[in-house]
């Protein structure tokens, strides 16, 4: 913990754990590091009515052309462990490394970061955000936590004629929930009530908590695979904007708490 925190310690060498490899992505060791909660109903909406919505959840982040030479040893890597065809990686003018289309699997990637991570933070951050990708999460992580949560009511509108609960831009939400209304026909509705009563009627319900726990679910599956701390440290503090090679070891550490 002291060595990813960047920390030196006099008389001891920096101490190699060994990661589970792609053991870390069965069934029995996914089930101790999923985050519990409304993750999981959130993610069956998204998976069985995916077609439905996902022309209203457009990924906030703008992607640029392929990023050069993008294909590193890291990102095959990936691609290996998951046994994916294709693994396309676009650019951003951004600090990201989001998935924002399911087929081909594609993420987004911030230039910069990219070319001033190691390999072993490449691997950490792609191998995060394919996580969240194959756990159906894709469409929660890339729109914005605002229009996500507007997309979700106005389908419980569409579902309960009625509801009614104040947003941003009321609008746009009456132009959504018309347009849902035709994709929906009532055998689909019945299937969506269920999952939407279960999300909106929870208290602690919070799009943008969610899209954050979805990310820690995909880290701790990334940290499970690699075992490298020191790497997931890094590249989670790049990904902030924080360039760890730059930072006094008091600093690494207040990040750290402060964001874990």
């Amino acid at each position: 913990a002291a060595y990813s925190c960047g920390l030196k310690l006099p008389g001891r060498a920096r101490p190699k754990l060994d990661g589970l490899g792609a053991a870390a992505l069965t069934e029995a060791v996914l089930r101790k590091v999923v985050t519990r909660g409304l993750l999981d109903p959130l993610r069956r909406l998204f998976r069985e009515f995916h077609e439905e919505i996902d022309d209203f959840l457009p990924a906030m982040v703008e992607a640029t052309a392929a990023i050069p030479e993008s294909q590193t040893p890291a990102i095959r890597s990936v691609s290996e462990l998951f046994s994916l065809p294709s693994l396309r990686v676009l650019g951003s003018d951004q600090s990201v490394c989001v998935p924002i289309a399911a087929d081909p699997l594609t993420l987004c990637i911030g230039e910069d970061l990219f070319l001033a991570a190691s390999e072993a933070e490449r691997f950490f951050l792609v191998t995060r955000a394919v996580v969240v990708a194959k756990h159906g999460l894709i469409l929660l992580v890339r729109a914005a936590p605002e229009r996500v949560l507007l997309v979700l009511h106005a389908m419980f509108s569409v579902v309960r004629p009625g509801h009614a609960v104040q947003v941003a831009n009321e609008r746009e939400q009456r132009s959504v929930t018309r347009e849902l209304a035709k994709r929906l026909p009532p055998p689909r509705r019945t299937q969506l009530q269920p999952l939407l009563s279960d999300l909106l009627a929870a208290e602690d319900f919070s799009t943008r908590r969610l899209a954050a726990a979805s990310y820690e679910f995909g880290s701790r599956v990334s940290l499970a695979i690699s075992g490298d701390l020191p790497a997931a440290s890094d590249g989670l503090l790049r990904l902030r904007g924080n360039p760890p090679e730059e930072l006094p070891e008091e600093e690494r550490l207040r990040l750290l708490r402060a964001d874990p």
